[in-house]
């Protein structure tokens, strides 16, 4: 499971943004909740990218690491 946070510029939750995980051939999807807050559910680990609206970032997936944080 992938957990995180997004916010706009302001620093305010985005709410229900559609997010996608994608590692290899795998791509997962999820959405924030009304405090910006993510959950992905599935088995990925290593390089992957985040993508939410326009804009996607680069990570690293491991379950020992923090949340993955996304500033828009």
């Amino acid at each position: 499971m992938v957990t995180g946070a997004e916010v706009d510029s302001a620093g305010k939750a985005v709410a229900s943004a559609i997010v996608t995980l994608t590692a290899g051939a795998t791509r997962l999807q999820g959405f924030t909740n009304v405090k910006g807050k993510l959950r992905i559910f599935g088995a990925v680990r290593g390089p992957a990218k985040v993508s939410v609206k326009n804009k996607s970032v680069q990570v690293h997936v491991d379950p020992s690491h923090s949340p993955i944080h996304l500033k828009l």
